[in-house]
């Protein structure tokens, strides 16, 4: 089943979705999925988990199964301006990314909710890369402004010189690989739809199983490749924040 996660102060309003939650699942369990499918949107150190108002620790996350989750038959699509506005960096943009693909997906498909939140999150993913990429380009161009005019300038320590570039082929070969899966994916999706009496279709049906559990890796693979990016540049920018521009 799918989760949604709310503000406790604004129940109404969903901050994120997670896809694929197995009933009776361990509180540590959670955690690793929060971090592999939004993370962007909740870091580790934004939440903890209670249980009856008293907050668990790390360790005893691993030994406590959530068994109940509250339903909820209100189910908003779309998110008020003034809910956009009140968030925080990434997550501003991640409000306004939903709401305009929400209303693109409404408008020209006729796909489930489920199926549009899915598929609203991943292009997120997909787009943050074009984002973290602009980030980095502002970057290398500030560190090499600043080591034109700084005397006593120097690269950190703590990273190597090519580090920022590694990190930037990594996110752009995660985001190849994603966008070609979610390609066969749709095409093989497709296929079967259209061809309901197609003779190899128990082949097909196992390409799409593998083509879904290899998309769910390479999203995995994504999401590292953007927190350790996003993590390298953060240190970049604290340390070229010492510098005038």
């Amino acid at each position: 089943m799918d989760v949604k996660l709310i503000d406790v102060e604004h129940p109404e309003k969903a901050v994120a979705i997670l896809f694929y939650v197995e009933p009776d699942i361990l509180l540590s369990e959670m955690r690793n999925m929060i971090s592999n499918q939004v993370a962007d949107i909740i870091s580790s150190n934004d939440y903890q988990f209670q249980h009856h108002e008293v907050e668990l620790s790390r360790s005893q996350e691993s030994s406590v199964i959530l068994r109940n989750i509250r339903l909820t038959s209100n189910d908003k699509s779309f998110l008020m301006n003034a809910d956009i506005e009140k968030g925080k960096g990434s997550e501003k943009e991640y409000r306004r990314f939903w709401n305009e693909e929400v209303r693109k997906m409404a408008k020209y498909t006729s796909i489930g909710k489920k199926e549009m939140h899915k598929q609203v999150n991943e292009r997120w993913k997909l787009k943050r890369c074009s984002l973290l990429e602009a980030e980095t380009k502002n970057v290398q161009e500030l560190e090499k402004n600043i080591a034109e005019k700084a005397d006593d300038w120097q690269a950190p320590k703590t990273m190597k010189k090519a580090t920022i570039s590694k990190n930037i082929e990594r996110v752009r070969e995660a985001t190849e690989n994603t966008q070609s899966l979610r390609e066969t994916v749709g095409s093989l999706s497709q296929t079967l739809k259209r061809n309901p009496d197609l003779v190899n279709r128990a082949e097909v049906e196992r390409n799409v199983k593998r083509a879904k559990t290899s998309l769910i890796s390479s999203m995995s693979e994504l999401r590292k490749a953007q927190d350790t990016l996003r993590k390298n540049l953060g240190a970049k920018k604290l340390q070229l924040s010492e510098y005038p521009k």
